[in-house]
């Protein structure tokens, strides 16, 4: 299966020239560590958010690497 990356790599921009230095050093290692203890580990506000597109099987592991990975590709962790 191919993927596109070219979405990833433009939010990865947008961070690094953009978001990241408009929240200054305090906000920004906040975003960093909430994505981190976010998506590091399977929790209930993922296993809730599987639960809202009730069209479609997907797994809270699915969204949990999924998310982990789109975080570490954006933010450069």
């Amino acid at each position: 299966m191919e993927t596109d990356e070219r979405p990833l790599d433009e939010f990865r921009e947008m961070w690094k020239t953009t978001i990241s230095p408009a929240l200054g050093d305090k906000l920004n290692n906040k975003v960093l560590t909430s994505s981190k203890s976010t998506f590091s580990s399977l929790n209930d506000v993922i296993r809730e958010a599987v639960r809202i597109p009730q069209n479609r099987n997907i797994t809270p592991e699915q969204v949990q690497l999924t998310c982990q990975f789109a975080f570490e590709q954006i933010l450069g962790t």
